[in-house]
């Protein structure tokens, strides 16, 4: 603000244009920083929606790979199921379950068990006769099949029965005898980790999901992140899931953990199982925070810099608008000394044509002096070109003087100027001097000077009395 009260127009009239152009200079160089994090802005933006597209897709790739994994394991074990059922329904004395799994035809694992089931709820085959004792009948599996719920396949969520320590996962499938009366099931239970132990690989992040449900919302198994972590429900609720397929952001409320998932799901039409694969924002977007920084980095950098040139500049124009003001005083005072010595002073441009004769020159500045011998102002005068402003013969006379100048360096004279002449004096003396690429024109009024001369001339010359020669 002091530089500001400095540049007044009352000391220095060449204010306005150096205060415009040092609020141009920082204007510029403010929306030059604005468009400069706006483009930042935007890469970011756009960094980031690639960032989540791609993790869409490949939510999506991982759901449809889990739901072909799946689809092909509940499929053999439907044609296992189909094939004990059948050789139970024809020839039930030739069915050993023990010896067929001793035999490898099925996986020699305790958490995966085969059994036949009687129409009171008593296993009378199994893959392990060690595992025997109980009773069924209060199974919901059980329940649903003697209430003739289907004839197909039938998958149950976990749940605890009277042969298992802990909740299976039960696939079972109604048995009827040839009067079509119900008969008893076959059932293989397996524990929840069976249905996830092939997705360690399509798990990125450390909290990524698999998770396998039932049409109804009911959760099969779920597998969370990379190395053998089996976790419960990690739904607050259980989801909702409408098209056959599908990928959505999901925020962070819906899950146990509060991280927020991209969620793809496909579901296997012939069995009512949704395959779902979660993958968290964070994981996700972890390479688009590492962009952003560095984008954050590049402008915080150049906006420094550009605050650094701003200042320089700044600077500049201040050492600059002052020297315009030492400069514009010093000719002040110059008019000033000039006037006061009855001269007239102009600072004149050349205007040479093609063959290099001067043709014009342009009034670059003068004094108020310089201006009232031509019977004009200073305003009229500066910035203005010879024959814009003066008659033709004063323009020829001040041309004839200018081109001397310009051939020797240096040219002076006193002229008597006519009556009704280019200038308001009887008497003048000039002086042209070319310097640099300007011409310094000095018109000195004689005029007192030669009538004073004149008369003591006429003094010496003439009696005094009779005034005779």
């Amino acid at each position: 603000m002091r530089y500001l009260r400095r540049l007044s127009l009352v000391d220095y009239p060449g204010a306005y244009s150096d205060l415009f152009r040092l609020v141009a200079w920082i204007v510029g160089l403010l929306l030059l920083i604005a468009l400069l994090w706006a483009a930042a802005e935007t890469q970011v933006e756009r960094d980031e929606r690639e960032k989540r597209e791609f993790a869409m897709h490949l939510a999506e790739a991982a759901a449809n790979t889990y739901a072909a994994q799946l689809e092909y394991l509940v499929a053999e074990m439907h044609r296992l199921i189909l094939s004990i059922a059948f050789d139970w329904e024809e020839e039930p004395a030739r069915l050993n379950l023990h010896r067929d799994n001793l035999r490898g035809l099925f996986p020699n694992n305790h958490e995966f068990l085969i059994t036949i089931i009687d129409p009171r709820g008593y296993p009378v085959r199994t893959s392990f006769p060690t595992r025997t004792k109980g009773n069924y009948s209060s199974a919901e599996f059980f329940s649903r099949h003697a209430a003739n719920c289907c004839s197909g396949l039938l998958i149950s969520g976990p749940e605890p029965t009277a042969l298992e320590s802990r909740p299976f996962i039960h696939f079972s499938r109604r048995l009827q005898d040839r009067d079509g009366r119900f008969a008893g099931v076959v059932v293989i239970s397996v524990a929840s980790d069976f249905m996830t132990t092939l997705q360690d690989d399509s798990l990125q992040g450390e909290n990524d999901f698999m998770t396998a449900r039932l049409d109804d919302g009911t959760l099969l198994a779920t597998r969370l992140g990379h190395g053998i972590r089996i976790t419960q429900v990690f739904y607050r609720e259980a989801p909702k899931f409408g098209p056959v397929q599908g990928v959505q952001f999901v925020g962070g409320e819906k899950f146990t953990d509060a991280r927020a998932r991209f969620v793809s799901w496909r579901r296997i039409e012939p069995y009512h199982v949704v395959a779902i694969a979660g993958m968290t924002e964070a994981s996700a977007l972890a390479s688009h925070r590492a962009v952003a920084k560095g984008y954050l980095i590049g402008a915080s950098i150049a906006t420094l810099f550009l605050s650094l040139l701003a200042l320089a500049g700044i600077a500049i124009s201040v050492h600059v608008a002052r020297r315009h003001r030492t400069d514009e005083q010093v000719r002040r005072t110059y008019r000033m000394a000039t006037d006061a010595a009855n001269e007239g002073f102009y600072m004149l441009s050349p205007l040479l044509d093609d063959r290099g004769s001067l043709r014009d020159f342009r009034i670059l500045d003068c004094n108020d002096r310089a201006g009232a011998l031509l019977g004009l102002t200073r305003e009229q005068l500066v910035g203005h070109c010879a024959r814009d402003v003066m008659p033709a013969s004063t323009r020829a006379e001040l041309l004839a003087l200018c081109s001397r100048a310009l051939v020797n360096g240096i040219c002076e004279d006193e002229l008597r100027v006519p009556a009704h002449g280019w200038i308001r004096a009887t008497w003048v003396y000039r002086r042209a001097v070319h310097s640099g690429a300007g011409i310094a024109l000095t018109l000195r009024d004689t005029s007192e000077l030669k009538a004073q001369e004149q008369a003591l001339a006429d003094m010496a010359n003439h009696d005094a009395l009779t005034q005779l020669p």
